[in-house]
């Protein structure tokens, strides 16, 4: 099958996740699972969602709660990083410059550190966009966004440190397999070097007897 052949196929499936029903989860996982199969056979179709996500415009409540599940598999499935969905959510809060607009796409961010897919800080262009909606909005409303940032700082900090301390144990596991590995094989070797000097004698003996019979 030819790349613009798979691309078309992409798409189609890319179109299919916001016609399902609005909590139909294993479908969305389904079509998601196809879309990075695709991947796979054709690595264009990861770079091209990136494009197709930002084409997408939510009007209804439906459609922006689909929108969120979907983007969140997405990222949670590899298929879109924290650099594209950061220009995606960005661009949908720049075009809107509405209070609900704000609200989903922090909804996002928090699944997706909670995910630990993302940390906070891979998203400057969100976060300068989050600020200026809120500018001329009603005090409360300003506070409650920078809370709600500070509160995510401090999750996505957590998972960072949380995310370092497994890689250090896993790579401190891995290098004790290591070790242990070659311990093993150091020790099967010395094991071997006197069985084979011992073996010689004994089959000397057994040709002298032999000789000697004869």
């Amino acid at each position: 099958v030819d790349e613009p052949t798979i691309i078309r196929f992409g798409q189609q499936l890319f179109k299919r996740l916001y016609e399902g029903p609005i909590a139909a989860l294993l479908y969305l996982e389904a079509l998601i699972g196809c879309l990075d199969a695709l991947r796979v056979a054709c690595p264009r179709v990861r770079s091209d969602l990136a494009s197709w996500i930002g084409l997408v415009n939510p009007i209804s409540d439906r459609d922006k709660v689909i929108h969120k599940t979907v983007l969140i598999l997405l990222v949670r499935m590899r298929l879109v990083n924290a650099h594209e969905l950061d220009a995606c959510l960005s661009k949908n809060v720049n075009a809107a410059q509405s209070t609900a607009w704000v609200d989903l796409a922090l909804q996002i961010v928090r699944q997706c550190i909670m995910d630990k897919t993302v940390v906070l800080t891979e998203f400057p262009s969100l976060y300068e966009g989050l600020m200026q909606c809120v500018t001329n909005r009603q005090q409360h409303i300003r506070d409650q966004v920078v809370k709600i940032l500070k509160d995510l700082q401090v999750m996505s900090s957590n998972v960072a440190a949380e995310m370092r301390q497994n890689s250090q144990v896993q790579g401190t596991q891995a290098q004790t397999q290591a070790q242990a590995q070659a311990q093993a094989q150091a020790q099967a070797q010395g094991q071997g070097q006197p069985a084979q000097s011992q073996e010689t004698p004994s089959a000397q003996s057994a040709a002298a007897g032999a000789a000697q019979q004869q």
